[in-house]
């Protein structure tokens, strides 16, 4: 089980770290494409 939990563990760290890159990305992406319209 513990090998189980931990790899869950990895996953939600991997997902989080995926937000915090992904968010910052996409919102300036739609700054952009705001500012460009």
């Amino acid at each position: 089980m513990e090998v189980i939990t931990s790899s869950f563990d990895n996953g939600k760290l991997l997902i989080y770290h995926c937000h915090m890159i992904v968010k910052p990305l996409s919102s300036a992406l739609t700054d952009n494409v705001i500012s460009v319209q």
